[in-house]
């Protein structure tokens, strides 16, 4: 299954979408056996720019979103942000086309500045 929908599948996507869309759903979609670190590798050493930008969009909705989550998960959510998707955003920053640099160079800020707010919550819980 696609993402977080039970109703989609990759071969419905490439009908309506195309094979290169359902292709970038996949590649950020993460599987039931991958662990972080594997599924973030995958990611970031795709040739696929375009699932790249996709997931640095869906991890700021996720931050965005992140404070109906209990704490644990949202510790979790930002540990993974600095882990994985800061680096991505570097890394993505290099190689995406010249006309998208800008777009990048917000989310990695958004994302960043979206650490930073939940971290600060967290160092005001610790007693």
């Amino acid at each position: 299954l696609i993402e977080d929908q039970w109703l989609l599948d990759k071969d419905w996507m490439a009908r309506m979408f195309g094979t290169r869309v359902a292709d970038w759903v996949d590649l950020v979609t993460k599987k039931p056996d991958q662990d972080a670190p594997e599924y973030f590798l995958a990611i970031a050493e795709s040739r696929h720019w375009q699932a790249q930008l996709i997931k640095l969009c869906d991890r700021l909705h996720n931050l965005r979103t992140l404070g109906a989550r209990p704490v644990d998960k949202q510790r979790e959510q930002i540990a993974e942000t600095r882990r994985f998707i800061l680096p991505l955003a570097k890394v993505l920053g290099s190689h995406i086309p010249e006309k998208l640099r800008n777009t990048v160079d917000y989310l990695n800020q958004q994302l960043r500045a979206l650490c930073e707010r939940y971290e600060a919550q967290f160092a005001r819980l610790e007693p």
